[in-house]
């Protein structure tokens, strides 16, 4: 039974969970820590055509991956990604919403909270090879759990 599918170009509010969800994939097979598009760089995706549809998506991201060594992918680095290609007509892109900036403590400790639970969850709970992917010693490693609020055992 054939199952037709618009094109992704027509799935605009698609694109958010099929990039989360291709990245992980990416990191996880790549053996590398776990990465997050910024909304300006979500925002971006969604003004694209994607005349390859998912395949095309999924190049993009994974070209991105492999490229970007940052846990969160910014807009800037992503346009020098992306293939050139038609943007969509105006009335079809959602409107981006401006970012709220958020203090520069607050944004470190989300990606070191990030990065110890991408490693945590990678090593299925093994704190010292989590803590030697990381560049950190086990003991730091504890202490950056405690102050993130992960306790001791916790890979959520």
């Amino acid at each position: 039974m054939p199952i037709e599918l618009p094109p992704l170009r027509e799935r605009l509010e698609d694109i958010e969970s099929l990039c989360e969800s291709i990245i992980d994939d990416i990191c996880l097979n790549l053996g590398i820590p776990a990465k997050q598009l910024s909304f300006a760089a979500l925002q971006l995706l969604r003004h694209q055509s994607w005349v390859g549809n998912v395949r095309e998506l999924r190049n993009v991201l994974e070209r991105t991956c492999v490229m970007h060594t940052d846990t969160v992918i910014e807009a800037e680095f992503l346009s020098s990604v992306l293939p050139p290609s038609k943007q969509l007509p105006a009335e079809t892109v959602p409107v981006p919403v401006a970012e709220v900036p958020r203090p520069l403590a607050q944004s470190i400790a989300d990606a070191e909270r990030q990065a110890i639970i991408s490693a945590l969850n990678y090593h299925r709970g093994h704190k010292a090879n989590a803590a030697r992917q990381l560049g950190i010693s086990r003991a730091t490693l504890y202490t950056k759990m405690d102050k993130l609020g992960l306790g001791s055992g916790a890979t959520n």
